[in-house]
């Protein structure tokens, strides 16, 4: 484990300019044992569990925040989903997800978002960091002044990419703390912060 301080200044010809000190830990990541065939079980500990899990059924509750002005927000825990995630090759990961991004009148949206992700793990298998990237297919409802004015219900694909990190907890057990990040042409763009519980085999 390392300790770092950075600072970032950014030049431009106009202004803003902006300068920003960064305080941060680092741990060391090694990638899965090249040797290790893929169709082999996963070495296990002597409790019986995968130390090296290539699935993940995760369950999440958070936030969003619609990108404008007003920042306006959902209820702490007003935005729900479900992700399950599958270990590939090397340092990639593939996922598909639905979220309910909860009960902003002027966002209302649930969706999939299927997703492929460059993730690592620690050294001891303990904390994994990923991003992800992918489309997102959702429907948006009209907002409550316009549902008594016959507007339906429309499905749109946007742009949505996420970064994750995880903690091993116990046993199949992990905790996820995930960012996701959608943008789309109508400006709509939100921020859905979410805490998880991940169960993997």
């Amino acid at each position: 484990m390392e300790a770092f301080i950075r600072v970032n200044r950014t030049f431009g010809s106009g202004l803003p300019q902006t300068q920003a000190f960064l305080v941060g830990i680092s741990l060391p990541f090694t990638p899965r044992d090249p040797g290790m065939r893929r169709d082999a079980p996963a070495p296990r500990n002597p409790r019986g569990v995968p130390s090296d899990p290539d699935h993940e059924l995760t369950i999440f509750l958070g936030r969003t925040i619609l990108n404008s002005f007003e920042s306006e927000a959902t209820e702490l825990l007003g935005a729900t989903a479900i992700e399950y995630r599958r270990r590939l090759e090397g340092h990639f990961d593939v996922s598909i997800g639905y979220f309910d991004e909860g009960g902003l009148d002027s966002v209302r949206r649930d969706g999939i978002a299927p997703q492929i992700w460059f993730s690592q793990r620690s050294a001891d298998g303990r904390w994994m960091i990923g991003f992800g990237a992918g489309p997102y297919f959702s429907r948006d409802f009209p907002a409550e002044d316009r549902r008594n004015a016959g507007s339906s219900v429309t499905i749109r694909t946007s742009t949505r990419y996420s970064m994750v990190i995880g903690r091993h907890i116990r046993g199949h057990w992990a905790g996820r703390l995930q960012w996701n990040r959608t943008l789309t042409r109508y400006h709509r763009d939100t921020d859905v912060l979410m805490v998880g519980l991940a169960y993997q085999w």
